[in-house]
């Protein structure tokens, strides 16, 4: 038989019936979690109060050593409505609106400019690959909102110093602060030198690390620089070519130079007489030359006797034998 079909009423009954039913259930289902987590707590509480914390003898806790926790020192607290807010911008930062808010409120002073972030020279830009330019500019970005910061506590320095009541301490608190940023500025720069420098030529590495940092990064005057440095290693290297040709022409007067007639030759090796097999092997003996007298000096013009013609054959006898 087919099924009886209901009515809208019906099922809209049917329905609550079913969510009633299931509340029910997660009631109870809370009651027994609430109960066991009670009970568990109960027990902790109970362990604790049955196992109090033995104090320590003096020796074992020098062999312990130190307490770490305690090696941290904190300053003093600060007002709280400052620390919520503080703290709130450490872990989560100022939205985007805020912070341009801010970063178009505040300028650098005009007599202070160089507390800002360098601008990367057009010369060594243009050797750079795009990733370090990127690298770069986000570390100038960092450093140009830094610079607003080192500004701003600049101006309440500048009315503190300006008004009748001077706070000595509270002046102390502010100079240190700016002390710390301006010192954070210039480790920022250099580290940007150091990878942007990582793909240029040593000779050329030292002197972009001697120019001396002002609205560029490696100075206003670097193409000065870049020109001296090319004609010092231009110079150095001829230099070395010449010290180089020096050597090579010395040994090779040496190598030709004529050895001396008289060096006595290496000596042979020589087996003494009756030496075999089993005998000891032999040894080299020095070879001893004697000196021969010189020879006696040639005869001179005045005492050579006359020379004889050689003797002629009778003109009858050569007839003869022909």
């Amino acid at each position: 038989m087919p099924k009886r079909k209901s009515n809208d009423s019906d099922s809209d009954d049917y329905i609550l019936r079913k969510i009633k039913k299931l509340e029910r259930k997660l009631l109870k289902r809370k009651r027994k979690r609430s109960s066991s987590l009670s009970s568990v707590d109960s027990n902790q509480a109970v362990s604790l109060q049955e196992e109090p914390a033995i104090p320590l003898d003096d020796n074992i806790l020098e062999m312990l050593g130190e307490n770490p926790s305690k090696n941290k020192k904190f300053g003093p607290p600060i007002q709280a409505e400052l620390a919520v807010r503080w703290e709130h911008i450490a872990t989560t930062g100022l939205s985007k609106d805020i912070k341009k808010e801010l970063l178009e409120k505040y300028f650098l002073p005009e007599n202070c400019i160089k507390i800002g972030a360098p601008s990367l020279n057009p010369e060594v830009k243009a050797a750079l690959s795009d990733t370090l330019v990127k690298k770069d500019k986000v570390i100038q970005t960092k450093q140009n909102q830094q610079a607003i910061s080192i500004s701003c506590i600049s101006q309440a320095l500048t009315k503190i110093f300006a008004s009748e009541t001077k706070d000595a301490e509270i002046i102390k608190l502010l100079i240190d602060g700016v002390r710390l940023l301006c010192d954070y500025q210039h480790t920022e720069t250099m580290s940007r030198r150091s990878f942007v420098t990582s793909t240029i030529k040593k000779d050329i590495k030292d002197h972009l690390y001697a120019t001396e940092i002002d609205n560029f990064l490696f100075g206003e005057k670097l193409a000065e620089t870049l020109k001296s440095a090319k004609a010092i290693s231009k110079s150095a290297a001829e230099m070395k070519t010449i010290s180089q040709q020096k050597t090579a022409n010395f040994s090779q007067a040496k190598f030709n130079q004529p050895r001396p007639l008289n060096g006595k030759p290496p000596l042979p090796l020589t087996r003494q007489p009756g030496a075999g097999r089993g005998s000891a092997p032999a040894t080299h003996q020095p070879r001893r030359y004697q000196a021969h007298p010189p020879p006696p000096p040639p005869p001179t013009a005045r005492h050579q006797p006359p020379q004889q013609a050689p003797p002629q054959r009778s003109r009858a006898r050569t007839q003869t034998r022909r």
